[in-house]
């Protein structure tokens, strides 16, 4: 359990209330009907939002929850000048992550990504290699997102096919070609340098942010031996995402895939999640993925 008044684990306005009257507010996270707002010692200063880059905290309130032992990890200062401070104090640059040759720590790619902050960029891997880790930018459609639910399990549809597994994970598949580069339908064209050896990769991850609380995903890419250009032969390609947090559940999964040029998709769709009794639908334009170069063939 995470020390009360951090922001995984709030105080609820009637005990901020309570403390205040009492004169024993000494800072920290409170929940405010759908929002989250850290109310500082000082009645002057408050904050909200999830300590990310373009929302940084101001110095004096990270100083504040460090000494209150509730700071969890997040950007610190005034933009453009901020640094990202981990939940142990160290401090790092805002440069990091630009290049394969400055990655982030896996660590602390770990912490951003359980903050709901991590927006993309370089990690060095279990193995020390760099590699680019990709935040999915995920739209929350407003037109869908209350009402009782059924059941998790049940199987979704749209462009491509999707189905959705009881749990927490779901996924949904669909190709198409949106471009005819290579050849076209010329005999032998569209094979040449754009055919790919099955595989899977995990991709990136997603972000669900509901009534101010994150819940973090990953977005797995499974694909067919194929062609990844012209009209034939294409290699079928299918994703699935895991969502860590078992309080949210699948509902369906309506994700699809078109093969955009050698070697690279862009990924589309909408799938819907239950989270208590209630239904929130999230829509993912203009995600984009290469295949590794030790598929193609």
């Amino acid at each position: 359990m995470e020390t009360k008044g951090s922001r995984k684990n709030p105080y609820t306005m009637s005990e901020y209330n309570n403390k205040l009257s009492m004169n024993q507010w000494y800072g920290g996270w409170v929940w405010n009907g759908e929002d989250l707002i850290y109310h500082s010692q000082s009645p002057l200063l408050s904050y909200s939002g999830l300590c990310e880059r373009s929302n940084p905290v101001p110095i004096g309130i990270y100083s504040e929850m460090q000494q209150l032992d509730i700071w969890i990890g997040g950007w610190v200062g005034s933009s453009p000048d901020v640094s990202y401070y981990s939940a142990s104090g160290t401090q790092y640059d805002s440069y990091l992550g630009n290049t394969n040759n400055d990655p982030w720590p896996w660590a602390i790619y770990d912490e951003m990504l359980s903050n709901g902050i991590w927006e993309g960029g370089w990690v060095q891997d279990d193995n020390e290699l760099p590699r680019y880790m990709q935040n999915f930018p995920l739209t929350f459609d407003l037109g869908n997102g209350c009402g009782c639910c059924g059941d998790s399990g049940s199987s979704g549809s749209g462009s491509g096919s999707g189905s959705s597994n009881s749990g927490c994970d779901g996924s949904g598949s669909g190709s198409g070609s949106g471009s005819d580069s290579g050849g076209g339908n010329e005999p032998g064209g569209e094979a040449q340098g754009c055919s790919i050896s099955a595989g899977n990769y995990n991709a990136g991850t997603i972000t669900l942010v509901i009534h101010s609380f994150v819940y973090i995903g990953e977005l797995y890419i499974n694909w067919t031996a194929g062609n990844t250009i012209g009209q034939n032969g294409l290699s079928n390609v299918s994703i699935s995402i895991r969502l860590y947090d078992s309080v949210v559940h699948f509902q369906d999964n309506n994700m699809y895939a078109i093969w955009e040029d050698a070697y690279e998709l862009s990924i589309h769709g909408s799938f819907t999640v239950i989270c208590g009794l209630e239904e929130y639908r999230y829509i993912l334009n203009g995600g984009s993925f290469t295949i590794p170069g030790e598929y193609h063939q």
